[in-house]
C-alpha cells in the first residue's frame, strides 16, 4: 500500500515558504509530516507524474506568446498592460468550464473588443500546445481523468 502523506496548500509560493518558517519557529507538529507547499508547486509535481508530457508555461514564456499575438491585433492596444491583462485573464481562467467554453464558443453577446481577447487567446492556446506546454489551471483540470487512466 503507497504511503500517504498529509499536504497543507497555500496560494502563492511565498506564504507557503512563510508557513513552513512559522512552523519550524514554534515547533509546529506541521514541521513534521505534512508537506507545506504551494498550490502551483503540488500542481507541477502531480501533472510530472500522471500528465501528457508537456511542460508548464512559465510567466515569461506566457507574457512573449502573447505580445507577439498581440502585435497583430488591430482591436487591441500593444502595451505591458495590455499583456499583463491577457496574461492574468489566461492564468486565473485556464481549466475553469466556463473560461473553456467561451474560449470554443464565443458568446455573441461579447463587444468586437471582447471577441478580439477571446480570439487572441485561443491563438494563444493553440500556440501553447504546439510548444508542448500547458497552463497550470488546464493541468489541474484535466489530472483527474489522468490519474484515473494511470490507476
Amino acid at each position: 500500500m503507497p504511503e500517504v502523506q498529509a499536504v497543507e496548500l497555500w496560494p502563492t509560493y511565498a506564504q507557503a515558504t512563510e508557513a513552513r518558517t512559522r512552523y519550524a519557529r514554534t515547533g509546529d507538529a506541521r514541521q513534521f509530516g505534512v508537506r507545506v507547499m504551494a498550490l502551483d508547486a503540488w500542481i507541477e509535481e502531480l501533472w510530472a507524474l500522471f500528465g501528457d508530457g508537456r511542460s508548464f508555461v512559465s510567466s515569461v514564456e506566457r507574457d512573449v506568446m502573447l505580445t507577439a499575438l498581440s502585435e497583430g491585433e488591430p482591436a487591441l492596444k500593444n502595451s505591458a498592460g495590455t499583456v499583463r491583462l491577457l496574461g492574468s485573464i489566461v492564468r486565473q481562467g485556464s481549466g475553469l468550464s466556463e473560461f473553456e467554453q467561451a474560449l470554443q464558443e464565443q458568446p455573441f453577446v461579447l463587444t468586437d473588443v471582447e471577441r478580439a481577447i477571446m480570439q487572441l487567446l485561443a491563438r494563444y492556446r493553440a500556440l501553447l500546445g504546439q510548444a508542448g506546454m500547458v497552463e497550470p489551471g488546464e493541468a489541474l483540470r484535466l489530472l483527474p481523468s489522468s490519474m484515473e487512466a494511470c490507476a
